[in-house]
């Protein structure tokens, strides 16, 4: 019992920071750095180098 409540919460975490990765790919987590980046506009990034 002990050794699948270990595996399940290993499952649980593995499963939860796939989902923060994922929110930090969305740019939920980050000041909009990773939209800049894939944005079109390079004059949004101009301000933020500056």
């Amino acid at each position: 019992m002990d050794r699948k409540l270990h595996q399940l919460s290993l499952a649980f975490a593995s499963c939860f920071v796939l989902v923060l990765l994922f929110l930090v790919d969305l740019g939920l987590f980050t000041n909009s750095k990773k939209e800049v980046a894939y944005s079109p506009k390079p004059i949004i990034v101009l301000p933020e180098n500056n």
